[in-house]
């Protein structure tokens, strides 16, 4: 352009001062972000378009697009249809209410509903295990919000997991797979994404952890007096869980369980002990069994 160049030799500056290249800017000052609470299990409640039990999105099907209140909707539709025309369903609920768990019913979501964790002692033969996640389930069904129900329950053996799924599903008048299905080791059937309960192992529960319990409402760990090194790794997680968020629901059962230990280590649980059903036992020996059995020994 013709300008004379403005060069000047580097001027020579006092000790303990250096050069700075960066233009002076003024800067904009920013509130500071609200701290987050740190987890190491990732979790939200359930969500539109998320099958909480594959842990990825929904891409086909009517459940992809619709929001929680339609799938609600539809999950509570669906129940009293079959309410009216299953008969069979109805006899397998009266079949229910007979169980010593029933009268319970109406304590156990209360508690469940006020308390982020709630620990349930019941005696053998009770039916905590089979009932208390269909109180939950259908509670929701009934309140018109199911799709914001996803039930997570551990058992400790695969065996009971599968038997179980099993089990609930008869009793609700199912095939696995509809509202109730297990995931084990080499082997899964998964329920829908919305309003249904998985049974799974401590193990399988583990490596869910890994990628988040995102969509699922509750966790119910049973038999947790069946204590190892997983299932201690699993509740040390789980407490930190509940502490982070509050919306997450905890219950623990067991036939018999130290009381005061799990109060202590998750803080101030709320305590629910159901009386179970005793049945007649009767002794027999081997020589009875001979003679009821009409057993004449061969002769010598």
């Amino acid at each position: 352009l013709g300008l004379p160049v403005n060069l000047k030799p580097p001027t020579s500056l006092p000790p303990g001062q250096t050069y700075n290249m960066i233009t002076k800017y003024n800067l904009v000052d920013f509130d500071d972000a609200p701290k987050q609470q740190p987890q190491l299990v990732a979790w939200c409640p359930p969500l539109p378009n998320w099958n909480p039990w594959t842990a990825c999105n929904i891409d086909e099907g009517p459940e992809a697009i619709q929001p929680l209140s339609h799938i609600s909707a539809g999950l509570a539709d669906e129940r009293l249809r079959r309410l009216d025309t299953d008969s069979q369903l109805r006899s397998l609920m009266d079949e229910r209410a007979q169980l010593p768990v029933n009268p319970y019913r109406i304590s156990i979501l209360e508690a469940v509903k006020r308390n982020r964790v709630t620990i349930i002692r019941g005696e053998t033969g009770c039916g905590k295990t089979t009932q208390i996640p269909q109180f939950i389930l259908d509670s929701y069904l009934e309140s018109g919000i199911g799709a914001e129900c996803s039930i997570l329950v551990t058992q400790p053996r695969r065996i009971s997991a599968i038997s179980l799924a099993e089990r609930i599903a008869y009793e609700r008048g199912e095939v696995v797979g509809t509202s109730v299905g297990y995931c084990v080791r080499f082997e899964a059937v998964y329920p829908r994404p919305y309003g249904s309960i998985l049974f799974c192992t401590v193990g399988t529960m583990a490596r869910k952890m890994e990628g988040g319990l995102r969509g699922v409402s509750h966790v119910i760990v049973d038999e947790i007096h069946e204590r190892d090194v997983n299932t201690d790794f699993m509740l040390i997680l789980l407490r930190e869980m509940v502490r982070a968020n509050r919306n997450l629901r905890l219950v623990l059962m067991s036939a018999t369980i130290d009381i005061t230990m799990f109060n202590e280590y998750f803080g101030d649980c709320m305590i629910l002990d159901i009386q179970g059903r005793t049945h007649p036992v009767e002794y027999y020996f081997p020589r009875d069994c001979v003679k009821m059995g009409n057993f004449v020994p061969p002769p010598y």
